[in-house]
């Protein structure tokens, strides 16, 4: 194909390279969009492990103080009881 004087252009779209070019580009482009949308999961997973860790932290910090306390039964008002098993 040299012999017949193409540039190097005009002889990948003579293979069929060319098409070959836009398939992959086509292929990086579902890549992208694939990936983009995997981590945007991943960022609302960790939103949500975030609200679960302070939620957690909060009940936590209630039932320790719940180890301090000396009545024998919890009162019904006791607001650190709703954290109770």
């Amino acid at each position: 194909m040299r012999m017949l004087r193409l540039n190097l252009n005009e002889i990948k779209v003579a293979l069929g390279v060319e098409q070959l070019t836009q398939g992959r580009q086509e292929r990086v482009a579902r890549t992208l969009e694939v990936l983009l949308m995997e981590q945007a999961r991943a960022e609302e997973r960790v939103v949500v492990l975030v609200q679960l860790q302070e939620e957690v932290g909060q009940a936590l910090t209630n039932v320790r103080k719940c180890t301090k306390c000396t009545v024998t039964e919890c009162p019904d008002d006791c607001p650190r009881l709703v954290y109770l098993l």
